[in-house]
């Protein structure tokens, strides 16, 4: 929903004016009576110097029809110390981030938030040099709400709005960037991006989630600037990068989950790609065999699998179809001759092994880390060897003891399927789709569609019936009677007593016959 929508019930277009009006009244209107930010009318009318402003996320949430929720506050006009003691009364104050420059975590009185309010004096910021803590704040209760938007990073989250007055205060023009759907940096970007490196990342992840164009001179400064985020600093003996490793994942997964192609794409355009992810920009220029992948390299495959992806699936099958393929420059081989063909072998296990090191670089612990892996190590399953040869408990193994991993692998190798485009120019689907097929079928003749339901004899048991101790042969018994119960050769208990009776002999058989 964005700013040149029409108004419910009216015949004319609005303007920009109009509709961020017509927003923010309405918020107004409904927050004037909720506890929850009763505090925001209360202090300025008990304190006629003071104001207090909504600013940052929040305030481009409303302004685009959508729901905010995250709200910070700065408040001008009142010294810290009456601030904090007001605070005190109003509600909790959960936590004192600087208490030299007036920030505060509050709790308005009887309010359940599952967030603390950040709620600040206003402050500017000058960066002294490459770390974290190299800055100078002032902060002063007198400052304008308008100095303290120019610290920030882009126009869109630069606006603030008086809660009592309901004034939109827009000083950079974000009002209209978010009309006409653009990132643009406050002010110099140079300036923006050089005090903080990860907006450079910021500025991507915004234009993906949101549809947006990064601004010319903003995507320019951001191209000639990137490798601010790798550049390393001395912090106490420590070395540091500019961006923390973990900064940089959370902008990376947050970007990719809106959207995988773009991302990937827009990344690789500002010369973040080697930067961040250097196993992914390896696959550039990596040739594959084109009786099988007409569609280009490694590279350009990965990004056909990232379209080929559904819009809902997972973060992880979104992060394992990025990262399926990057075993492969470093496992090619070249034709022995002219009957052979490029070969990737073992590719797919180096890849999960890689997978491994890349979530643990950038602690992407944000999700279940131990699926992608998984999901890349075993992404050629439906494309390698003979589905029909396949054991029924391989097939119980990787798609049917945990559903939610199983199901994804199939998301995966169907969207990998999709992006290998033979000679033909068809993608062949047979095995992909007979193993769905057997999928089906299995879950047909046990009958169940999430779990799979357990062995019909333990290992106890068997021990006990063949009257033999415990040993590797137990599970090989186990294995061999799990194949046929879900093969549907045996459905009870008896039946199953008897198939082990069959196996015994037969193991006893074949060992007589050895001892001649």
């Amino acid at each position: 929903m964005f700013l040149n929508e029409m108004s419910p019930g009216q015949g004319e277009e609005m303007t920009s004016k109009d509709v961020a009006e017509n927003r923010l009244e309405t918020f107004l209107a409904e927050a004037s009576e909720d506890k929850a930010f009763a505090f925001a009318f209360e202090i300025p009318k008990e304190l006629p110097d003071a104001k207090v402003y909504l600013v940052g996320g929040a305030v481009r949430d409303l302004l685009l029809g959508k729901e905010a929720k995250d709200f910070d506050f700065i408040i001008t006009g009142v010294p810290k110390a009456q601030l904090e003691s007001y605070l005190g009364k109003l509600g909790k104050i959960a936590a004192v981030e600087s208490r030299a420059f007036g920030v505060f975590k509050f709790v308005p009185k009887d309010t359940k938030l599952k967030e603390p309010y950040d709620v600040a004096l206003p402050r500017t910021e000058h960066w002294t040099g490459l770390g974290y803590k190299d800055v100078q704040v002032a902060s002063t209760h007198n400052l304008p709400v308008e100095e303290d938007l120019r610290r920030r990073d882009f126009t869109i989250n630069a606006m603030a709005v008086d809660m009592l007055s309901g004034k939109l205060v827009d000083e950079f023009g974000g009002l209209g960037d978010l009309e006409n759907k653009i990132v643009r940096a406050v002010g110099e970007p140079g300036e923006r991006f050089l005090e903080d490196p990860s907006r450079m990342l910021r500025a991507i992840r915004i234009a993906c989630q949101m549809r947006f164009e990064i601004e010319k001179e903003t995507w320019r400064t951001i191209k000639d600037n990137i490798t601010e985020i790798n550049q390393v600093y001395s912090e106490k003996g420590q070395e540091k990068t500019r961006v923390a490793s973990e900064v940089m994942g959370k902008e990376f997964l947050r970007s990719l989950q809106a959207d995988p192609v773009r991302t990937v794409k827009l990344l690789d355009e500002a010369g973040a790609l080697p930067l961040l992810l250097p196993e992914v920009s390896a696959c550039k220029g990596v040739p594959q065999p084109p009786q099988f992948h007409g569609e280009g390299d490694v590279f350009e495959h990965t990004l056909i699998g990232l379209e080929k992806l559904p819009k809902n699936c997972s973060l992880e099958v979104k992060l394992a179809m990025l990262f399926h393929d990057i075993g492969k420059p470093d496992t090619i081989t070249q034709p022995v001759d002219e009957t052979d063909r490029l070969r990737f072998n073992e590719h797919d296990r180096l890849g999960a092994e890689m997978t491994e090191k890349i979530i643990n670089r950038l602690k992407l612990f944000d999700l279940d880390f131990q699926e992608v892996p998984f999901l890349v190590k075993n992404h050629m399953i439906a494309v390698s060897g003979s589905v029909e040869k396949m054991k029924w408990t391989t097939l119980e193994k990787y798609f049917l003891k945990n559903k939610k991993w199983g199901d994804n692998l199939l998301i995966l190798s169907q969207a990998d399927v999709s992006a290998t485009i033979p000679a033909s120019g068809k993608p062949d689907f047979t095995a992909y789709e007979r193993l769905e097929q057997k999928i089906e079928e299995v879950k047909h003749k046990l009958k169940f569609e999430v779990t799979p339901p357990k062995d019909l004899l333990t290992g106890n048991e068997i021990m006990a019936e063949l009257n033999i101790a415990e040993g590797p042969q137990i599970g090989q018994f186990k294995a061999q009677l799990r194949e046929q119960q879900l093969a549907g050769k045996i459905k009870d208990r008896a039946a199953a007593l008897k198939a082990l009776k069959l196996i015994w002999l037969q193991l006893q058989t074949g060992l007589d016959k050895n001892t001649k």
